[in-house]
């Protein structure tokens, strides 16, 4: 019994083989780089867009404490990005949230 990419049933493959042969990356990491894409556009953008004025809204009620679980915001998810890729920038702060902007805006520094 012939399967896909000529491999037979009995014989097991490693996700890291297959995705080898496939020529593809984990859904995962092709997640995570479609995320940090559409943050890099959205910061590319004019400041006045809903999605740029939410970001830095995001910064100025961040210092008020809430009951409850911690909420999971686009901000939130990109900094466990960041630090899931082992970027030496994390996004804390209005600061940090303006060099991340300079570094979306220098298209070279992109490119790399």
């Amino acid at each position: 019994m012939s399967g896909i990419l000529n491999i037979k049933f009995p014989v097991k493959i490693t996700n890291k083989s297959l995705y080898k042969k496939c020529q593809e990356k984990p859904l995962s990491l092709q997640i995570l780089e479609s995320r940090r894409k559409l943050f890099g556009h959205i910061l590319r953008r004019h400041r006045d867009i809903p999605a740029n004025k939410a970001t830095r809204a995001y910064f100025i009620q961040c210092g008020k404490n809430h009951r409850g679980r911690p909420r999971t915001t686009l901000p939130t998810v990109l900094n466990r990005d960041l630090a899931l890729i082992d970027h030496e920038i994390r996004l804390h702060s209005s600061d940090e949230l303006d060099k991340i902007t300079a570094l979306a805006q220098d298209r070279r520094q992109r490119q790399r």
